[in-house]
């Protein structure tokens, strides 16, 4: 089974970082900028069923595929509840 983290890290190589190497703990503020930090979202909230805030939208929560696997858990888990 796919983690979250691989999920988001093949997402964000084959759309948005060709040429990268991305990796769990890459910076992601040298791959995505403004649009592709809202495709992401985008793609994250119909990947995993959830709408995002606003204020969630940040370079703490976008600073890499793992801090954006955190996040989804975060919302799956609270959504579940």
């Amino acid at each position: 089974m796919t983690t979250i983290e691989e999920r988001i890290i093949s997402h964000i190589s084959e759309k948005l970082g060709p040429g990268h190497d991305i990796a769990a703990d890459t910076d992601l503020s040298y791959v995505l900028d403004s649009t592709a930090v809202m495709e992401v979202v985008v793609w994250i909230e119909e990947a995993f069923g959830f709408s995002a805030e606003l204020d969630e939208i940040n370079p703490d929560t976008f600073g890499s595929p793992a801090r954006l696997a955190q996040w989804v858990r975060r919302n799956v888990e609270g959504a579940a509840t």
